[in-house]
């Protein structure tokens, strides 16, 4: 769906479709996709009751740059209420459950074999219904709120001194 910035590596997608599976219907975005909420959203919404996530970092990458796309996998889980089965070639391989806990990692640029289970999940979270509109109203009522203010009249402020007795 989204294709890598500065990068000329093809032309963006259009749908975010799962795939149906006889082990259930899998949604597949590809690395990059994740770092967006939109297409995961979209899938689950489509129909994703897991995703299998297949990612390639940067093996020059830092450390913590690793540990902070690894990240985005675990907010893209709990946002959506769905277990996420991420394979990676050079970042982090991980199988995280639909709140975002790590049940079993493989770090960055290491070869190994990780094995676990991830199961469907037909339940959606507010957060794929309506929760990804908050942003946005909050935008819109604070855009209000401070057109509200710019033409609002001033109050009269009266006398700010205080009156002083003189008994």
């Amino acid at each position: 769906m989204h294709t890598v910035h500065f990068f000329n590596d093809g032309t963006p997608g259009t749908t975010a479709t799962p795939v149906k599976t006889k082990h259930g219907i899998v949604g597949t975005p590809i690395c990059f996709d994740c770092d967006y909420e939109g297409v995961v959203r979209k899938m689950t919404r489509a129909g994703a009751e897991m995703f299998v996530v297949p990612i390639m970092d940067a093996a020059s990458w830092s450390a913590r740059q690793h540990d902070q796309h690894a990240e985005l996998f675990r907010m893209r889980a709990s946002e959506n209420g769905r277990w996420m089965f991420v394979c990676g070639s050079s970042g982090t391989s991980q199988i995280i459950d639909p709140h975002g806990h790590v049940h079993a990692k493989l770090p960055a640029l290491a070869e190994g074999v990780m094995v676990g289970q991830i199961t469907a999940s037909k339940i959606k979270t507010f957060y794929t219904q309506a929760g990804w509109l908050l942003p946005w109203i909050n935008l819109t009522a604070s855009a209000a709120l401070w057109v509200f203010l710019f033409f609002a009249k001033p109050r009269e402020l009266g006398n700010p001194s205080i009156p002083i007795s003189t008994e």
